[in-house]
């Protein structure tokens, strides 16, 4: 298993992600990302701006639930790196915070 962390049976950790001062409980992570990707399901690709953020990894987390590629986007990409990415990606929509 790729996330052991969200099998039904695995005990809860009120801690299991921890990005800064940000933690996320083992329910809280299965409640909002299940809840990401039921809002993604049958997308082809979609994109994540990748920062340090819980609402980057909910965003990752949905996208593997729900079987949907995920491109993460530098934070510090131009203008012109960004379309690049996102043109050959063939990203239909945007996670998260948007650049």
């Amino acid at each position: 298993m790729l996330l052991p962390t969200l099998t039904p049976n695995a005990p809860d950790d009120p801690a299991v992600i921890r990005v800064g001062d940000d933690k996320l409980s083992r329910e809280d992570l299965v409640g909002a990302a299940t809840a990401v990707a039921e809002r993604i399901a049958g997308a082809r690709t979609v994109a994540v701006l990748a920062t340090p953020t819980v609402e980057t990894v909910l965003a990752v987390v949905g996208a593997l639930i729900a079987g949907v590629p995920v491109v993460p986007v530098p934070p510090d990409s131009g203008p012109r790196e960004f379309e690049h990415i996102l043109a050959d990606s063939g990203a239909q929509a945007w996670l998260g915070q948007a650049p």
